[in-house]
Order: C-alpha cells, then sequence, then structure tokens
C-alpha cells in the first residue's frame, strides 16, 4: 500500500507523462522499459543480481541506450560502454596506465556522450565496483527531475529490492 501511494505521488508529480511505473521501478518513458528489457535479454544474469540489474537499468536510459545500444552485442557486461569511454579519456591518462600495450585500440568508442551521459555511467561503474572516479556532487549537479528518479531507481535495485523480484511481470 505505501508503495501504491507513493507511485500515485509520482504520477501526480510528473503529470503521468513523463514516467511509467511498474511497483517501485521507475521509466523515464516507453522506450526506457524496453531498452530495460532488451538488456535483460543480453544479460539474463540481471534478473537476480542487483548488480548487473542496476547496471542494465542505466544502461537502458534513452539518451544512453541510443548512442550506445547498437554495440550491445559486443559488450561482455553492462558496464562496457562507460568503461570504454572512461578508459578513453581517464584511465589512459594516468601514469599507471600509460604503459599498458595497445589497450587504447580496444577501449576505442566511436559515440559521444553528454556530460549528464557520463555522469550516470560513472555512478553505474561506481554502483558496480566502487570506481573511485566518481564524484558524487558532480553527478547530483547533472541531473534533472526525471534522472534523479532513475538514480533513487538504481540505489533501490543495488541495494536488491528488485533481485527477488520477477523481471517478466515488465509489461
Amino acid at each position: 500500500m505505501k508503495d501504491r501511494i507513493m507511485v500515485i505521488m509520482l504520477k501526480e508529480y510528473f503529470n503521468e507523462k513523463v514516467f511509467l511505473m511498474q511497483d517501485c521501478i521507475c521509466f523515464i518513458n516507453e522506450h526506457h522499459k524496453l531498452n530495460f528489457k532488451q538488456t535483460l535479454l543480453k544479460f539474463p544474469e540481471a534478473k537476480t543480481d542487483p548488480r548487473q540489474q542496476t547496471a542494465c537499468y542505466i544502461l537502458a536510459v534513452p539518451m544512453i541506450f541510443k548512442k550506445v545500444g547498437k554495440y550491445l552485442a559486443t559488450f561482455e557486461y553492462p558496464v562496457d560502454w562507460i568503461w570504454r569511454w572512461e578508459w578513453k579519456y581517464t584511465l589512459s591518462n594516468l601514469e599507471i596506465f600509460q604503459s599498458a600495450p595497445n589497450q587504447q585500440e580496444y577501449w576505442e568508442p566511436d559515440y559521444e556522450l553528454t556530460s549528464c551521459m557520463i555522469q550516470l555511467g560513472k555512478f553505474s561503474l561506481n554502483m558496480w565496483n566502487g570506481y573511485e572516479h566518481f564524484n558524487f556532487m558532480d553527478f547530483l549537479s547533472e541531473l534533472d527531475e526525471k534522472h534523479y528518479a532513475v538514480f533513487m531507481t538504481a540505489i533501490s535495485m543495488r541495494r536488491g529490492k528488485f533481485s527477488e523480484w520477477n523481471m517478466d511481470r515488465i509489461n
């Protein structure tokens, strides 16, 4: 009952057009939901693993998925899209990694990301493995209201709220 009240309040707050709710999973729009279902097909472990589920949910954000979704088949993990980006623009510039042979070719992404996408990606990496090049204040400064709701849902996911949840219920 408490969850339903929260859903109703969110729907009223966002005029029912910005978010589609499935219990407490908040989707920005129908594309977000469909993208999430597609990532779950690629990474079936995400149905029960909160770490992978959270990464899939963030990858499915429409503005991110539009840029990197075509590479989904090449990803070993649902954070590979941002890991490649971070390798190119952050990690490869660190002294400790500059001697890594031929890594630049392998990790070369051919897509551009906005600062909001980068911050959501770094957040995803932080939820994945405690990625240390994530700054929470930078992240918060990039979020609009709909992406703040994504953040809150991702936190619940990572805490395991939906790990026992039947992902096939998303329709």
